[in-house]
Formats: structure tokens, C-alpha cells, sequence
């Protein structure tokens, strides 16, 4: 058995990111990320600023380890993304246990 955050970083992968649950794969630029999208969260975030916001914003909840070597591993705020084949602006980012929480912003 482990140390108890070896464990917390084991039921990121087998329970939160677990494709079957919560999770599902999404491209970013040309590889593939295991990503969950939280958009109920974004309302609730941006509740009373909400109807500015642009349609197709995201919030995503992105295990660190999918991101290494990649130009994406330490995302910042106003960084370009290509999510899905759309162009996004970072907005803000939240380094959450091993997660980035990353609210994005559709360029139009």
C-alpha cells in the first residue's frame, strides 16, 4: 500500500477520470486529453455576469499528468488553446491537487 497521496493521485485517474463515469477524451491541438467538462460550474462561477459571457465558454477539469511535455503543462491566463477544433482564450486557471481547473473563453 502506498502513501495516502499516491492513493489520492490513483482515484484521480480510476474513479474522477474514468471515461465510463465522468470523463471523456477532447483534442487539444493534435493530441488527445482526458478532460471533464464542468459547464454547470461555469453558470454557477458566472451566475450574475453569465449572459456576457460568449456561447461555447468551458470549464475543464484536466489531470496535470495528461499535459506533460506538452506546451500546455503550465497553462496561464489569456494563453491560446485550440479545444476541439475551436479557438479559446484561457480566462483563469486553478492548480487544484494535481488538476488544472481551466475556464475558457470562446474567440469569435
Amino acid at each position: 500500500m502506498g502513501t495516502f497521496k499516491n492513493m489520492l493521485d490513483q482515484d484521480l485517474q480510476d474513479v474522477f477520470f474514468n471515461q465510463d463515469e465522468f470523463s471523456g477524451l477532447h483534442r487539444f491541438d493534435d493530441f488527445v486529453v482526458n478532460v471533464i467538462e464542468d459547464d454547470d460550474g461555469l453558470i454557477c462561477k458566472y451566475s450574475a455576469e453569465f449572459q456576457a459571457m460568449c456561447a461555447g465558454s468551458h470549464l475543464l477539469y484536466v489531470p496535470k499528468s495528461e499535459l506533460v511535455g506538452t506546451k500546455y503543462e503550465r497553462p496561464t491566463a489569456n494563453m491560446a488553446i485550440v479545444y476541439d477544433g475551436s479557438l479559446y482564450t484561457v480566462n483563469e486557471v486553478k492548480d487544484v491537487e494535481g488538476v488544472w481547473l481551466l475556464f475558457l473563453e470562446k474567440n469569435v
